[in-house]
């Protein structure tokens, strides 16, 4: 970037100040949402059904647990595809609902694998979130695939680019989520 105007790609430009220029000014139709995956830009269609009432599920219970509980004074926000930038590991991601406590901290991450990014969810952004300090990443996974079963996954303790500690789920079970949430989500719920 040049000192003249900050804003100006020049050819000196990084890889990653192109790819993010490109990520920004990108003018997808309603539902699409584009991420930047270790500097590829990726395009996801629209979630379909299942998607989007699993989603509406796990922000109920949250919400609902919550409030029961008395601790809608912590002041949760849900966010849907909010933009995570990551220029350390030249990504931004967008989880399919993230939750803030009232000063914008990230508490929860939460994805739902589809058949076309189940790989993105289970490899890249396990990664990215404990690099962006996420505490904790919740996959619902309904894809069986070569590396894992479909299950609920609860990913907690980031650190050093990783998450310390996993705890999985078969749907049909229930997964304790500690504080501070400290509640329990039913997975037999979730749309097969």
């Amino acid at each position: 970037m040049t000192d003249e105007n900050p804003g100006e790609l020049t050819p000196e430009s990084s890889h990653w100040e192109v790819v993010l220029r490109a990520w920004e000014e990108l003018d997808l139709p309603e539902g699409w949402r584009a991420e930047i995956i270790e500097g590829v830009i990726h395009i996801s269609s629209p979630f379909e059904d299942e998607h989007r009432r699993t989603l509406s599920l796990v922000e109920e219970t949250l919400s609902a647990e919550s409030v029961g509980q008395g601790t809608h004074e912590h002041g949760f926000q849900f966010l849907r595809a909010p933009a995570i930038q990551l220029p350390n590991i030249h990504s931004v991601h967008r989880p399919d609902l993230l939750v803030t406590n009232e000063d914008g901290d990230p508490l929860l991450a939460v994805e739902v694998a589809t058949e076309s990014t189940a790989h993105q969810e289970r490899g890249w952004k396990i990664g990215a979130y404990a690099n962006a300090r996420v505490p904790v990443y919740l996959l619902i996974d309904r894809w069986d695939g070569e590396f894992t079963n479909a299950g609920v996954y609860w990913f907690s303790d980031p650190g050093d680019g990783y998450f310390r500690r996993l705890t999985k789920v078969p749907f049909g079970d229930t997964l304790h989520l500690p504080e501070p949430f400290d509640l329990t989500l039913d997975t037999g719920e979730f749309p097969a």
